[in-house]
């Protein structure tokens, strides 16, 4: 991995200690928060402060928007599988989204993308929503 530690950071995490809503991996499609097409450039730079590469932080931001609209809005399946193709398909981003988008509401958008994907995406789309159900057992457990 191309970054400075073993693992990403966590962009749920702020870098200058400054709120401004939650993130782009947890936000909705509501008038409660900030858009995220507005505040795109926002989230790359606070991923990137948080210490992930541009590329990753970019990419993680779309895949973060991709998700959450897919969550949302399930006929935008065959757009999001072009996109989530081509930002998974970076190891990198990939390590950087196991962290950061496996919240236990996901599980679903992440077996949908796996099942209109091709290998190695449609792999990796399975493994995280996997890892998006064993998070909510961990919540359930708790």
């Amino acid at each position: 991995m191309s970054s400075v530690s073993s693992r990403p950071p966590d962009p749920r995490s702020r870098s200058n200690g400054h709120s401004r809503g939650p993130t782009p991996l947890l936000v909705g499609f509501s008038n409660d928060h900030p858009t995220l097409t507005d505040d795109l450039d926002y989230w790359v730079d606070e991923l990137a402060a948080a210490g992930l590469e541009r590329r990753v932080a970019h990419r993680l931001t779309l895949i973060s928007v991709v998700v959450v609209a897919l969550r949302e809005m399930p006929s935008f399946l065959g757009a999001a599988s072009e996109h989530i193709t081509v930002a998974l398909a970076d190891l990198d981003t990939y390590d950087a989204v196991q962290v950061a988008l496996v919240d236990p509401d996901l599980d679903e958008a992440w077996y949908s993308l796996a099942d209109t994907t091709e290998e190695p995406i449609s792999g990796r789309c399975r493994v995280l929503a996997r890892l998006c159900r064993r998070n909510g057992l961990q919540v359930v457990e708790s």
